[in-house]
């Protein structure tokens, strides 16, 4: 940390200064032993106090306060404090480390950009690289790019020798280089290289010379790794040449890898028998070809290469990107630690692409649908997993678009031998139930038959796969009326319709969507915690206007499974409000 240090100071426990170095007095500007704490913001000298006070504890206390520079102005920094080993008259110093947050926010600016310029560099690299790590003994094989990391081998050094011996990638010519070649890196060699003719990295597994070249490191947390690079030459000439490997991986319009490399990608990562899940994403630009027909082609690149961008920063390492069609693509997630994780992802994923042209460009309806379905919960071959995926991406364009859907066998059935056809011919039935519900309700309310409201209640629920339909009107704290599946107490209060601007999420239709209670946790923290007390996960809100029973009806799903609202349903709670605000009117 010395490259960020703003300075230093040794300081009793009154904060008398006793001794500091030149950056720490450049940067305050306080006279030799002056106090630390004329230096300190007045509203955090207490702060500082009790940091010093708790110093007795561990040793070792950081703190953020402000502080006055040279200048007169005040800037935020880190202080990290810890004992000195030398006493004076009996009693212990204080050394105290400054660093001054902008300065650090600029020297991490400074670092990424420098990555991400690094990272274009690797992009445009054809060579394969590796690393070992000694210590741990890891050895990875990847092709580099920017926020792309195609990987080529992960495992074990003496799994990666197996490898390539048990499957004769090493000519025979060559058996003794290679062996000398593991051996330099097993023991770390300051630095070696070798020529090899192997297939194990050529386009059509034939053999090809290579240049192998590495060296030792020790990296700033004392690890010793060995790092290098593999190159194609001529076997002749021993010139470098053109990696017909990595140039036919890339899709040159997005610079991710080609429907050819992400395939082989997947397929030798799932024959390998990983030990941790593989999910397998599909995803499709929605309404990518009318974004192309208006704005023309070299617009729709842009788009792609946007889409691009957005999934390599959400993905990260965590996976590998191709594209499959031409605003299909496929997503490879390996790192992926649990299913809340992998909802993250793709929740960013699908945001990010929501926004990218929002306020910028108008008129440009940019979003992505995602299918997804993982090893080995769902198969173990990449075949059936791209038929679930896919049709989970079906599901996912039919329920409107903007959306994601996992496979979940309890829901979607079993999806490999059949059900699928037979659930896409239950979604039209489906929609049938549904006209037919709003048709009967409305018929009833018109011609005055007999249904109470805890019937239709009832029936909407079942047919919309709701569990708790609510009334509210009047007083607001006073439920008028209600239907829950697990009957319980019903809530008494819709209070925070009045808070957080909660209005501002009411369309010119009268009805405020959730999608997903974790959604309005920022915007909307009063809705946020009603949900979440009841166990609320998505909810429609109607508001009816009507003079004489002013109010909400409020429609509630607790699943967790619970998907975003349909444009359909949407359409239909929203008609069935308007009914139900009309009764209420009529009674």
């Amino acid at each position: 940390m010395a490259k960020f240090n703003t300075g230093s100071v040794t300081i009793d426990k009154l904060l008398q200064i006793k001794n500091a170095d030149e950056n720490f007095y450049k940067y305050v500007g306080l006279d030799s032993f002056a106090s630390l704490a004329k230096s300190a913001h007045p509203k955090d000298l207490s702060r500082l106090s009790q940091a010093v006070a708790e110093l007795a504890e561990d040793g070792h206390n950081v703190i953020a306060y402000r502080i006055r520079r040279q200048d007169g102005r005040y800037r935020w920094i880190l202080a990290d404090l810890e004992y000195n080993t030398v006493e004076l008259n009996g009693e212990q110093l204080i050394n105290v480390n400054i660093q001054d947050i902008q300065a650090l926010e600029r020297e991490l600016s400074d670092i990424n950009n420098t990555n991400l310029e690094y990272g274009e560099f690797f992009g445009l690299l054809d060579e394969f690289l590796f690393i070992y790590n000694i210590d741990e003994g890891d050895f990875k094989m990847f092709m580099g790019g920017n926020k792309q990391t195609v990987s080529l081998f992960s495992g074990t050094l003496p799994e990666f020798i197996e490898d390539i011996q048990s499957n004769h990638y090493v000519d025979k010519q060559y058996e003794s280089e290679f062996d000398a070649l593991c051996e330099d890196i097993r023991r770390g060699t300051r630095s070696f290289r070798y020529e090899l003719l192997s297939s194990k990295f050529s386009l059509n597994k034939t053999m090809d010379m290579h240049l192998i070249k590495g060296k030792t490191i020790l990296n700033h947390s004392r690890e010793r790794k060995v790092i290098g690079c593999i190159s194609v030459v001529n076997q002749h000439t021993k010139k470098k040449e053109i990696n017909y490997f990595a140039e036919a991986s890339k899709d040159a319009a997005m610079d991710v890898l080609n429907k050819k490399a992400i395939t082989d990608y997947v397929k030798n990562l799932l024959a390998s028998k990983p030990k941790v899940p593989v999910h397998l994403c599909i995803l499709d630009l929605d309404n990518f070809k009318n974004i192309n027909d208006t704005f023309g082609h070299m617009f729709g690149d842009e788009v792609l290469v946007t889409a691009a961008s957005i999934l390599k920063e959400a993905i990260g390492e965590k996976g590998v990107i191709g594209r499959i069609g031409g605003d299909e693509l496929m997503i490879v997630l390996e790192k992926i630690e649990n299913h809340s994780e992998l909802r993250g992802v793709l929740r960013s994923v699908r945001s990010n692409i929501e926004w990218a042209y929002k306020g910028k460009k108008e008129n440009v309806d940019l979003t992505c649908s995602v299918g997804v379905a993982s090893y080995p919960a769902h198969s173990d071959n990449y075949e059936d997993l791209f038929k679930i995926a896919d049709k989970m991406l079906y599901n996912a364009k039919k329920k409107g678009k903007n959306r994601y859907i996992i496979y979940t066998p309890e829901i979607h059935g079993d999806v490999l031998h059949g059900e699928i056809e037979t659930a896409n011919k239950v979604v039209p039935q489906q929609k049938k139930d549904k006209e037919k519900l709003v048709l009967r309700i409305l018929d009833f309310f018109l011609h005055k038959q007999i249904m109470t409201y805890e019937t239709a209640f009832e029936e909407i629920a079942l047919t919309m796969d709701l569990d708790e339909i609510t009334i509210f009107y009047g007083d607001k704290n006073k439920i008028g009326m209600g239907w829950k599946k697990i009957p319980d107490d019903m809530p008494r209060s819709i209070e925070f319709v009045d808070k957080d601007n909660f209005q501002s999420a009411f369309n010119e239709n009268g009805i405020a969507v959730v999608n997903n209670v974790a959604d309005v946790e920022m915007v909307y923290p009063a809705a946020y915690q009603y949900m979440k007390e009841r166990n609320i996960t998505s909810a429609i809100f109607y508001r009816m206007s009507n003079r004489h029973h002013e109010g909400y009806i409020a429609f509630y799903k607790r699943s967790t499974s619970a998907r975003k609202w349909s444009n359909d349903d949407r359409a239909y709670l929203n008609f069935l409000g308007k009914v139900f605000e009309l009764a209420m009117d009529d009674r």
